[in-house]
């Protein structure tokens, strides 16, 4: 698997090199982005609501909640996770999947 690192801290987007490698990381933006859904819509937010708790734009969370940017999987920062989850009330470590695979 590659990871591509960004110097730009709000991109959400991978890099052109994004390859079928990656799928273990798309399915692990997918969860993130499922568990974010599932917290928000427990909390009666809408994606607009929570972009604004959180300091992003509704079209970033809705990227960050598909798991996508066109084909290729989201790449959310750490900056964008972490306000997410203090918007919602909780920790990143909620947001986040348990996988023992990932790095």
């Amino acid at each position: 698997m590659t990871c591509s690192v960004h110097s730009n801290i709000y991109d959400t987007s991978v890099s052109d090199s994004w390859t079928q490698d990656d799928l273990t990381w798309g399915e692990y933006v997918r969860a993130l982005g499922d568990e974010l859904r599932r917290r928000r819509q427990a909390k009666g937010l809408s994606q607009a609501e929570l972009a604004e708790l959180a300091g992003l734009t509704r079209v970033h969370v809705h990227r960050i909640e598909s798991g996508k940017v066109g084909e290729a999987p989201t790449n959310p920062t750490v900056r964008a996770v972490a306000a997410l989850a203090a918007a919602l009330g909780v920790t990143t470590s909620d947001l986040l999947p348990q996988d023992p695979d990932m790095p």
